[in-house]
């Protein structure tokens, strides 16, 4: 394998690294929170459902997660 074919793959898998590395750490920086969404719009849909009582119940959830944190 010549040289210049050597550097080009070699430049080939450095980029490709990169961008693998790129696409992990924005799918890691993006928490996922729909269960706690799923845990506030079941609380809203009782009947006794209080925005208060289920956004603190959302934020139980979502702290661990690293999600917003709703209003209480």
């Amino acid at each position: 394998m010549s040289p210049t074919h050597r550097t080009t793959l070699f430049a080939a898998f450095v980029a490709f690294a990169f961008a693998a590395g790129f696409a992990g750490s924005v799918a890691a920086a993006k928490p996922d929170c729909s269960p706690c969404v799923a845990i506030y719009d079941s609380c809203m849909a009782r009947p006794d459902g209080n925005w208060e009582i289920c956004a603190r119940e959302h934020n139980l959830c979502a702290g661990p997660l690293g999600c917003r944190y709703l209003p209480e």
